[in-house]
């Protein structure tokens, strides 16, 4: 758990420090740090519960018994801001007019259901909101292909390897198709399930390596080479 806060925390210190020095970032660049940032922050207060519990709720006992007792909510929230800027940030790597219009309308169209479906189907609070995940997931793929389709047809593709946006898409990619599956079926994720937790800790943990390590190289590797020209937002 240590090592995967720790690499957050660099992903969001390497996305300041390229803002930082590189000058004349895109928004684009600029909103999703600030959402590695946010990132950061719900992870960090996403402790609580463990606090209270192992506090034997002397601390936070206002918590105790109350939906909030779990912090399920949280990443609920947490979810549908992810996938919004994640999908924002390759979206306006599409330079079809047309196509980011269409994909802007169904990135609107999955944060509202996505927030209806937390209102109205009572997984808010008890798990993890398999509608967000798997409706998320399918439309993050998609535009990463799309994406990566105008990425071949450009010479934007001989300078790939210095452009952090297309680490990102590696890693997110990487993330969400491996992933998925356990956030589908986290309602087995119980004391009940001894081996069903072992599997999704092991598998969630090197995910995370491996996103917020693509993410610290996609940085790293742009300021340091400064050859490619990022799309403006």
């Amino acid at each position: 758990m240590l090592l995967v806060f720790l690499l957050e925390l660099g992903a969001a210190m390497a996305g300041t420090i390229f803002i930082a020095k590189s000058g004349n970032s895109p928004l684009a660049i600029k909103i999703f740090v600030y959402y590695l940032w946010f990132m950061v922050f719900v992870e960090t207060l996403g402790l609580y519960p463990i606090y209270a519990y192992f506090s034997n709720y002397t601390s936070l006992s206002f918590i105790k018994d109350t939906p909030f007792e779990r912090n399920y909510w949280l990443y609920n929230i947490h979810k549908v801001v992810s996938f919004m800027a994640y999908l924002s940030l390759f979206i306006v790597q599409i330079g079809s007019k047309k196509t980011r219009g269409i994909l802007w309308i169904l990135l609107i169209m999955f944060a509202v259901s996505s927030v209806v479906n937390l209102m109205l189907s009572g997984v808010f609070f008890i798990r993890h909101a398999a509608f967000t995940t798997f409706f998320g997931t399918l439309l993050l793929v998609v535009v990463i292909f799309i994406y990566y389709y105008e990425l071949l047809r450009s010479d934007r593709i001989l300078k790939f390897h210095y452009d952090p946006v297309f680490f990102i898409s590696v890693g997110a990619l990487v993330w969400n198709l491996v992933v998925t599956p356990l956030f589908i079926y986290n309602k087995y994720f119980s004391l009940q399930s001894p081996d069903f937790i072992m599997l999704h800790s092991g598998i969630l943990k090197l995910a995370n390596v491996f996103l917020y390590g693509s993410i610290i190289a996609g940085f790293w590797l742009s300021f340091k080479n400064q050859k490619i020209k990022l799309r403006k937002v």
